[in-house]
């Protein structure tokens, strides 16, 4: 992906400094926008657009004031042919002044500049695109997406448009909505390549025909008859198969809201539904960010992941409350609330989940780093030495427990533990991660003594 100028390229992710801003400007800024509607609500669109262009000078993505700004000048202006040759006289002046100030790093400039474009034209491109750029810029993904919809709207075929907010919104996760984008993009030029490539990323697979057909068949039997459980279920799983879980989440909704059935079932059938939804959208923003390599679609990755866990958490939660003696649920209740940091409440469902020989072992690894995040070393040395105690032997889960232990015994200097612990590792395995470097950490230690 490219970057461009902010009338054809895509928004540059340079940023200026951003600051919060504190209590007592925000009071002022809301001042000044309840007078800004006090004066919409007057018809005197000219004040209103100005109260409202103060407000988004000091907080640009804010799309309660934007959205007020561009509804103003809407009503001023009617349409974008009533603007006037001065007015495009003006903007010509005032977009290549923005040029300028892109060029030469200029934030503040480049902020007033564009908001200055949009109060002389609510439908100006540059100007739109610029604010989207600014918020880019400052991480406001709601504000970056309403100006680009606001240039959208009035050129809804600009391939350049739809290319910039195909980008936008495949980089906040909004597949379904990037995909049409890239598709007008590509119905411009079949030969645009990032069109072709987002498009194979972002498109569902195709079902075959006969899949079609049942899914058809289904779907008349559902509109004919909306209380027949057995065909939402064969609709649901249908639509697992070829992937499209978020379809297959809503027939499952809708098959508890039209047939009032709520049985166990139906709600763990959502449930892992769910948590599949949640793995896909991980594997589609990690195939991004490999064609991007953006900072945006990291953060969007590492946002999904923290999502899938949560997920995860409240399905495995609700599961264990239901199933309380199944070790396996309490254990994956114990991982998501440590993934999510929360290591106090995972002691909990760990220190049941290592009651049960089928997964003591891995339990114990995973209550042991709680326990060490917490600064329990002593608690957390034996709750290795139990997992080590519990591990097949030559096994991945004995080399990991050896390997935390020996780290743990290094961080303490209790450094014959060590020495043991990582030795025996490295027979086991003698490139396991950094061993080798420690141990000749330990030598040295030695040595000196």
């Amino acid at each position: 992906m490219h970057h461009g100028d902010p009338t054809t390229g895509r928004p540059d992710p340079s940023t200026d400094e951003v600051r919060p801003i504190p209590p007592a400007q925000r009071r002022q800024l809301q001042q000044r926008y309840e007078h800004g509607c006090r004066a919409a609500d007057a018809k005197q669109f000219t004040a209103a657009s100005e109260m409202f262009a103060g407000c988004l000078a000091s907080d640009p993505g804010n799309v309660v004031y934007a959205q007020a700004l561009l509804e103003a000048l809407k009503a001023k202006y009617t349409s974008v042919d009533k603007r006037g040759k001065l007015a495009r006289l003006k903007a010509f002046a005032m977009q290549a002044a923005l040029q300028r100030a892109r060029n030469q790093g200029d934030h503040q400039a480049r902020l007033r500049l564009a908001i200055d474009l949009v109060r002389n034209n609510p439908w100006d491109r540059a100007g739109l695109i610029a604010l989207a750029e600014i918020c880019q810029a400052r991480q406001a993904e709601e504000g970056q997406l309403f100006y680009l919809a606001a240039a959208l709207a009035a050129s809804p075929d600009d391939p350049q448009l739809n290319r910039l907010t195909g980008q936008a919104l495949a980089e906040t996760g909004r597949f379904e909505q990037a995909l049409d984008c890239w598709r007008q993009v590509a119905q411009a030029d079949a030969s645009d390549e990032e069109a072709q490539a987002m498009i194979r990323l972002l498109r569902p697979p195709e079902p075959t025909a006969d899949s079609q057909a049942v899914e058809h068949r289904l779907r008349t039997a559902i509109a004919n008859d909306p209380t027949q459980l057995a065909n939402y279920l064969e609709l649901a799983d249908l639509l697992d198969q070829q992937a499209c879980h978020a379809k297959s989440l809503q027939a499952l909704v809708q098959a508890t809201a039209s047939t009032g059935a709520g049985d166990l079932a139906i709600v763990e059938r959502q449930e892992n539904c769910r948590i599949r939804l949640a793995e896909q959208q991980i594997q589609i923003a990690q195939r991004l960010l490999e064609i991007t390599d953006s900072q945006a679609t990291a953060r969007l990755v590492a946002r999904l992941v923290a999502e899938r866990d949560r997920v995860e958490l409240d399905v495995y939660a609700a599961q264990s409350g239901r199933q309380p003696e199944d070790a396996r649920l309490q254990h994956e209740v114990g991982v998501r609330l440590k993934r999510l940091g929360q290591f106090s409440q995972a002691l909990g469902p760990l220190r049941q989940a290592v009651e049960s020989e089928s997964c003591k072992a891995i339990a114990c690894i995973e209550l042991g780093e709680c326990l060490q995040h917490l600064r329990q070393f002593s608690a957390a040395v034996s709750s290795y030495e139990q997992a080590l105690q519990a591990a097949v032997p030559k096994s991945d889960l004995q080399k990991l427990a050896l390997y935390r232990a020996g780290v743990l015994a290094m961080g303490l200097e209790a450094w014959d533990s060590a020495q043991s612990h990582l030795t025996e590792l490295t027979t086991l395995e003698p490139g396991y991660r950094d061993v080798a470097e420690r141990l000749d950490k330990l030598c040295e230690i030695s040595k000196k003594e």
